[in-house]
């Protein structure tokens, strides 16, 4: 996963990194509802998971 994000942000680098950089501090999350390991979801008014793909 960590080499299709590369090459992802390799083909659109100037969108990906203006996005990036708008996050500023804050952390990203990957929210979904069918897959905990690569995202989280939502439980009441807080995420769990492991959020991976996040912090790839």
């Amino acid at each position: 996963m960590r080499w299709v994000l590369r090459m992802k942000r390799e083909a659109n680098a100037a969108s990906i990194d203006a996005a990036l950089a708008a996050t500023g501090e804050r952390a990203i999350v990957e929210v979904s509802t069918r897959d905990p390991w690569w995202g989280v979801r939502p439980d009441g008014d807080r995420y769990r998971g492991a959020n991976v793909l996040g912090r790839l």
